[in-house]
């Protein structure tokens, strides 16, 4: 994992937040089934480089880096936790080919180009 980004008060709670929930996000089968589904919809093949933003644990990191050999997947997050997560099941895998980075998507590195950009994210509405 590397860098460490700079975020103001609210993105820091939204982080925050997001790192105490790391160890139970992936609980269930909503998120897996929709990081799931956006891969089968996104047409990733080998040779192409993948940018995944809030990657979160790394679900559609890891699927993608499955598909692309080794080109290679960027996962980036602001939530620390969730990073340490995604790198724990990248490592378990065996997988060598995703480089995960501390960012904030509104303040990506434009330098960088990519065959995929993909964000899989899912909020719910308030009732009532």
């Amino acid at each position: 994992m590397s860098n460490s980004i700079k975020l103001d008060e609210f993105k820091q709670q939204v982080a925050d937040m997001y790192s105490q929930r790391s160890n139970t996000y992936d609980e269930g089968d909503f998120h897996p089934r929709l990081a799931h589904r956006l891969i089968q919809h996104a047409r990733i093949h080998n040779g192409q480089k993948v940018l995944d933003i809030a990657t979160g644990t790394g679900l559609v990191a890891i699927e993608a880096a499955q598909l692309v050999g080794s080109e290679g997947v960027v996962g980036v997050d602001i939530s620390t936790g969730l990073l340490k997560v995604a790198q724990q099941k990248i490592s378990a895998a065996g997988l060598s080919n995703i480089e995960l980075v501390v960012a904030d998507a509104e303040n990506l590195d434009p330098d960088n180009s990519f065959d995929r950009v993909l964000c899989c994210s899912f909020h719910d509405q308030p009732s009532g």
